[in-house]
């Protein structure tokens, strides 16, 4: 195996590729592998990160990827392929069961994850999606920490949360649960602060749902008080 003739390949069929405001696309190649290393992987798990995304993106051959890897990678890059299979919960599944091809998607997607705010937010809604309902608590704390991340983002741009208030108490508390991440926070010292989600479910019958103005509204009361 040799890292320089990898990302040679790499580069013959990724420099001219671009991506999210026309960056070269070889350059989340070499980052995805930079991380692996950063994360001390051998030799064989940076190459797959190399070369994890040519088949099937580009005409890329498995006899092109055996000349500068082993068969371990080429079979860590097959599952890789977004090619391999079109249902995404067992496409993980699998990735699932083969170290190489787990340690590079974790970092592929942790740099998705980071780059997600310069997408569409149509686009973002349904990364999210994805990545809670097949990655969350699979891969590593590290892609759950920058999910939490991103989806913060996304619903604080968006306003995608519902309030609620206890409607026995005047001017509070106040609660809002994020609709994609389902977490749950109370406005106290004029910031919002993660809180358990049963306490929303504990308002019972003094529970008042709120729109974003009313919800607005309250926080001026409160600040004022």
């Amino acid at each position: 195996m040799n890292y320089d003739n990898a990302l040679l390949l790499a580069t013959k069929y990724r420099e001219r590729q671009t991506y999210k405001e026309e960056k070269p696309f070889i350059n989340h190649s070499i980052a995805v592998a930079s991380m692996l290393n950063d994360q001390g992987y051998p030799l064989e798990y940076q190459i797959a990160g190399l070369l994890h995304d040519l088949l099937g993106n580009t005409d890329c051959t498995e006899e092109e990827i055996l000349e500068c890897s082993n068969n371990e990678v080429l079979k860590a890059v097959k599952l890789l392929s977004s090619t391999t299979c079109n249902n995404t919960g067992h496409y993980v599944e699998e990735i699932l069961k083969n170290p190489i091809a787990k340690a590079v998607k974790n970092c592929d997607r942790i740099l998705h994850l980071r780059d997600l705010e310069s997408e569409k937010i149509g686009f973002r809604k349904v990364y999210l999606y994805q990545t809670k309902r097949f990655y969350l608590r699979e891969f590593s704390e590290a892609l759950d920490e920058e999910y939490y991340r991103a989806v913060k983002l996304y619903e604080d741009e968006t306003d995608s949360y519902a309030y609620v208030t206890d409607a026995s108490i005047d001017n509070g508390p106040l609660y809002k649960r994020g609709r994609l991440s389902r977490l749950s926070y109370v406005y106290q010292d004029n910031s919002w602060v993660i809180c358990d989600q049963l306490v929303m479910a504990d308002l019972g019958d003094n529970t008042l749902w709120l729109s974003s103005q009313e919800a607005a509204e309250l926080i001026a009361k409160i600040n004022s008080n």
